[in-house]
């Protein structure tokens, strides 16, 4: 029983690892990618430290032979899952995080070559005994629990911190704030098995030790889980944009670059079809209210409306000047002020708000209110065109 618990974050772990790989070469964003290669460091690190205690179980000899990768992993784990902690809350993280446990792993593979292999499999096989001939060696040997044990506490501690720090942060900057429920979860299942390595270590193979190597096994896989699909479904912060550092002399300071939207000629549509398209656009979407759904795609709301998905997507792009994900988004926004000022409803958190708005996370509902006001203070300072009729008027009156 204990070998098929053991196996079984191992197997979610690996199975996490392969759906996270699929996701991220479809996303574009630099930063998303980024946070996905954090999680999906972590979830190498947690399938590494218990693929090393199934080989411990089943073949010490596998297990003596990479031992230094055993250790590596075992000092690891907290370590990767604070760098996805500072991910998540637009923390800077510290490569020299990394560097204590890499000594301490290449100094154990390098003591490791120079002990017999025979020496290393008499350890394993008395469970932990030391060899009285290799009496610092075997200390070093049988303290993988105590040094997972150490980087748990400390960088247990560390994620915390910084859960908080952000949580805090994010109640003195909105009212209701989204408090990452999700990572909250993860926090206290981590936390709840920091010292299972050395509770196990002093209780031993008994019953409560094998009750709590499965309750660690079972919180990992959980925990394991509640990442991947909240990473995958985007449920966490704005990401902000990698910045491209460029040289003063490439841009002129007194002509500012301007995004405009360019439209091919044979795009063009006369403003007869433009009127009509916005006027079923109206009629449809108050009565069907397709937005509703967070997965609509341009391929599905053209099917229903009898376009194909080209010119669906050209239509949106010249009668409204913006692309299908913004136009979506704010009709999602109309609804969601509906949604606040409706009295069966203004009582709901914000969080429910979006989500009953047609939004698929908080986090995308907080993209499309960014983009939104962006986009309006651009309006608000752009300056107003001088007709003929008022150049008139002015020359008159000077």
């Amino acid at each position: 029983m204990q070998i098929i618990i053991t196996w079984f974050p191992f197997v979610v772990s690996l199975l996490c690892i392969a759906f996270m790989m699929m996701a991220r070469y479809e996303i574009v964003r630099y930063p998303d990618r980024r946070m996905m290669d954090a999680t999906i460091w972590y979830l190498t690190i947690i399938a590494g430290t218990f693929a090393s205690w199934i080989c411990y179980l089943l073949w010490p000899e596998a297990y003596v032979g990479a031992f230094a990768l055993c250790y590596f992993c075992s000092s690891f784990t907290t370590v990767a899952l604070y760098r996805v902690i500072c991910e998540i809350t637009l923390t800077r993280f510290l490569w020299w995080h990394y560097f204590i446990p890499i000594v301490m792993t290449l100094i154990v593979l390098i003591w490791s070559s120079m002990i017999p292999p025979e020496v290393k499999l008499g350890i394993v096989h008395g469970l932990g005994k030391h060899d009285p001939n290799y009496p610092a060696f075997s200390a070093v040997f049988t303290s993988v629990l105590v040094t997972k044990s150490v980087f748990n506490l400390l960088y247990a501690s560390q994620s915390v911190k910084r859960y908080l720090s952000y949580r805090g942060k994010m109640k003195a900057d909105t009212p209701k704030p989204y408090m990452l429920q999700w990572l909250k979860t993860v926090l206290i299942l981590v936390c709840a098995s920091v010292f299972i390595p050395v509770l196990t270590l002093v209780i031993g193979k008994n019953n409560t030790g094998v009750v709590a190597i499965n309750s660690a096994a079972v919180s990992c896989s959980v925990v394991c889980l509640i990442m991947t699909v909240n990473v995958l479904k985007g449920n966490y912060p704005v990401r902000e944009k990698r910045r491209i550092i460029v040289s003063e002399a490439v841009i002129e300071p007194d002509k500012p670059r301007k995004r405009r939207t360019v439209i091919r000629p044979e795009n063009k549509i006369d403003k007869e079809e433009l009127a009509d398209f916005k006027n079923k656009v109206v009629t449809y979407f108050n009565a069907e209210k397709p937005y509703l759904d967070p997965k609509l795609k341009l391929e599905t709301l053209a099917e229903q409306m009898g376009y194909t998905r080209n010119c669906f997507s050209a239509l949106v792009n010249q009668a409204y000047r913006m692309n299908f994900n913004t136009f979506i988004n704010r009709w999602r926004l109309k609804e969601l002020a509906a949604i606040s000022k409706a009295s069966a409803t203004k009582r709901l958190s914000r969080a429910r708000q979006v989500i009953l708005a047609g939004f698929g996370s908080y986090d995308s509902y907080q993209r499309a209110e960014q983009h939104a006001e962006a986009t309006k203070a651009k309006r608000s300072q752009k300056p107003k065109k001088v007709t003929d009729t008022n150049r008139s008027k002015k020359n008159d009156n000077g």
